[in-house]
Formats: C-alpha cells, sequence, structure tokens
C-alpha cells in the first residue's frame, strides 16, 4: 500500500491554519488526572507555633491511650481497697462473736483436763461430765463464726490490696485470724523474732497506717 499518496483534499484538513495554537505555557499546565504540584510545606513558625508534626499526633494517641487505660485501672484499684475494707470490718465482727466465749471455754476445759490427768477419771467418764458438755456446746456455737472468719480470709488474699488502709486490714487480719495468739502480745512480752516479723508488716502497711497498727499492742503505763 502506498502511503505516499493523500486522500483528496487531504492537503486542506491538515493545514497549519486549522489547527489551533497552544497558549504559552500550555507545557507547564496539569494534565486532567494528573498528580498537582505539592503544596510547599510550611514551617511550625509559619504556621504560629501550631503545627502538628506525625510524631507528635503519635506521641498525643500515645499520651491518651495511656491516660484512658490509668482510669478504669485505678478504678479497680480504689474499688479493690474498699472490699478489703469491707471484709476487714466483717471480720472484726465475726471474731468478737468467734471469741465471746473463749474465758468460760478456757475454764471449762482446764477442770475437765484436770479431771482427764489429775484425777485419772476415764474418758468416757469425762466427756459426759456437765463441764466438758457446756464446753462442747460453746465451741459449737463459736465454730459458725470461725468458718466464716476463714471463707472471708482467704477471699481477701486473692485481692491486691494498693492503699495503706487496705494493706493494714490485710495485716490487722492477718495477725488476729492467721498467725496465733502469741503474735497479739506487747511489744515487751513478744518472742524476739515474732516481734520482728509483726513489726516489718507494720513498715509493708505503710507509714500512714503503722503507728495505729503498733498501737494496739503498746505496753500499758505504768
Amino acid at each position: 500500500m502506498n502511503f505516499s499518496n493523500s486522500a483528496a483534499g487531504a492537503d486542506q484538513l491538515s493545514s497549519q491554519t486549522d489547527v489551533p495554537t497552544s497558549p504559552a505555557g500550555a507545557s507547564q499546565m496539569p494534565r486532567y488526572g494528573a498528580e498537582p504540584e505539592r503544596v510547599p510545606a510550611i514551617s511550625k513558625a509559619q504556621a504560629g507555633g501550631h503545627c502538628v508534626t506525625r510524631r507528635t499526633a503519635m506521641n498525643i494517641a500515645i499520651s491518651s491511650a495511656a491516660l484512658a487505660g490509668a482510669q478504669p485501672a485505678a478504678l479497680a484499684d480504689e474499688m479493690d481497697d474498699a472490699k478489703l475494707l469491707a471484709m476487714k470490718e466483717r471480720i472484726s465482727t465475726l471474731y468478737e462473736k468467734a471469741h465471746e466465749h473463749d474465758e468460760e471455754i478456757g475454764r471449762l476445759h482446764e477442770i475437765t483436763y484436770n479431771a482427764l490427768r489429775e484425777q485419772n477419771l476415764p474418758w468416757e467418764q469425762v466427756k459426759i461430765m456437765p463441764e466438758s458438755l457446756e464446753r462442747d456446746r460453746l465451741v459449737r456455737l463459736s465454730n459458725p463464726f470461725h468458718d466464716e472468719i476463714e471463707a472471708l480470709v482467704k477471699q481477701m488474699w486473692t485481692i491486691p490490696a494498693s492503699s495503706s488502709a487496705a494493706k493494714a486490714a490485710k495485716v490487722w487480719v492477718l495477725l488476729h485470724c492467721v498467725m496465733g495468739f502469741d503474735w497479739l502480745e506487747t511489744e515487751s512480752a513478744i518472742e524476739w523474732d515474732i516481734g520482728l516479723a509483726r513489726e516489718l508488716f507494720f513498715e509493708l502497711a505503710g507509714l500512714e497506717k503503722a503507728p495505729e497498727l503498733r498501737s494496739e499492742f503498746a505496753d500499758l503505763e505504768a
């Protein structure tokens, strides 16, 4: 095929006078869909000191997230401490009821013990003595309070204490309901090693509550 022969009148259609000329600088104008020119970045000073960089935005986001997470955690600590204080008050009430008959139980036990060991009475006879029966009755009255105390103590030790008051509550329960009567002696009467351990408990409770705990075991003034 010969491309040299143009159709008739083709030279008139392609005449230069029919082709519109491009305006000046047309090569610099963006085509439709082309990427526009980048807007020059402005400095922080040009923005009046309010320019937020990507790093600044990230720091703000991290700080906000940390603050949002800290608030529920602090609220949870307060709720746990409130539970511990309430349980300590309940245990304190139960403690009084559980030991309400201790003196009488001790007196009756002494009678039955003497009958068994010093009078050499047989156990079958001792256990039906009025003193023995009354002692057993008082012990049965006290047992439910001891059982509830034990359950509350186990529950308390699953809850961490945050405040000094909550820590002191756990120390009080530990000394009165777990460690035994030899931990409740006054400062001058307590065994040396037990006294050291007890003093450490007071320190761990915090300076705010340590004096209050310690005052319970202070020696009585003459």
